[in-house]
């Protein structure tokens, strides 16, 4: 790597310059390490970091995990406010669970 390309890498905080022959610009690593963190101050966050750990072993995309991880947070205060645990679920309260969150985090016009 050139003295500039290592230059904007430790800008960014990052210790790697190159990813794969290339510049790693998205941190999706220290993304993940952050919602991991996050999501271990919430409840149910064994069942969350589980979940992220799945998705890892079935080979999704660094982006696409850290897209889930950061959906998690806002779902376990959900089941937390409902005092709902994961593994009783039936599909009803996964109805208002579902009718919670499109409330709270999407637009009117996104509802559909």
């Amino acid at each position: 790597p050139t003295s500039r390309t290592y230059y904007l890498c430790m800008m960014r905080g990052t210790k790697k310059a190159l990813f794969n022959g290339r510049m790693e610009i998205h941190n999706y690593e220290q993304r993940l390490e952050y919602w991991k963190r996050r999501i271990a101050k919430e409840r149910y966050a064994y069942r969350a970091l589980e979940f992220i750990s799945h998705l890892k072993t079935k080979g999704l995309s660094d982006g696409r995990v850290c897209a889930y991880a950061s959906r998690l947070p806002g779902l376990q205060r959900v089941l937390a406010k409902a005092d709902l645990e994961p593994e009783k679920i039936d599909s009803k309260e996964v109805e208002n669970i579902l009718a919670e969150l499109l409330k709270n985090t999407m637009k009117g016009s996104t509802k559909q």
